[in-house]
């Protein structure tokens, strides 16, 4: 892999172009295949999960009482909802889900962290730049890591979505006389800005 520092002519330049899109390639063919990509929605259904938790023990901390859904929806709209259908809570009861509500909330950072950093196009090819960079060229220093590989990955994300781009436009429209997506004159949520 060339290091950004020395390039120098155009040769280099064809050079560095070829590594740009091989860091796409390995890239999207790891970070799109099947075991990455049930990795990731595993990863997402739990903090799905855990989202939800955690906005039941929000309500429950905040009405002081036991979440329903049907008060929920009342409350939701603005409404009172009926006291006899409440079940309340004591204060110990509200303390623990304090507690349950950090501990839910401690929890859920390291996979949406890893989720993140599995979904991150920027990432992904910044570390995978400096895996290749690593294993090309051994006597590369931190220095020359710390700048050629986010020049790699930033240009791996740059031309994949030019690809994108490229491919989402030549695609037919899903209805005829409407634009991309099926919107009129390929508008979409122009409208609503």
């Amino acid at each position: 892999m060339l290091d950004i520092n020395e390039i120098v002519s155009a040769e280099n330049v064809i050079q560095f172009a070829i590594w740009v899109v091989a860091v796409l390639g390995v890239g999207r063919a790891i970070f799109k295949s099947r075991f990455f990509e049930n990795m990731s929605g595993r990863l997402r259904h739990r903090g799905k999960e855990s989202s939800h938790i955690a906005k039941r023990l929000r309500w429950e901390i905040q009405f002081g009482e036991e979440w329903d859904q049907k008060r929920e929806r009342i409350r939701a709209r603005g409404e009172t909802p009926p006291a006899d259908s409440a079940v309340a809570l004591d204060e110990a009861a509200v303390e623990a889900r304090h507690v349950q509500l950090r501990l839910t909330i401690k929890r859920s950072r390291i996979p949406a962290l890893k989720l993140y950093f599995l979904t991150c196009s920027f990432c992904q090819s910044f570390w995978l730049s400096v895996a290749l960079l690593l294993l090309t060229n051994l006597d590369a220093g931190a220095l020359a890591i710390a700048v050629t590989a986010p020049t790699y990955a930033f240009s791996a994300v740059v031309l994949d979505g030019a690809i994108g781009r490229l491919l989402a436009s030549s695609q037919p429209s899903d209805t005829p006389g409407r634009g991309p997506g099926g919107c009129p004159g390929g508008d979409c949520g122009k409208q609503y800005r």
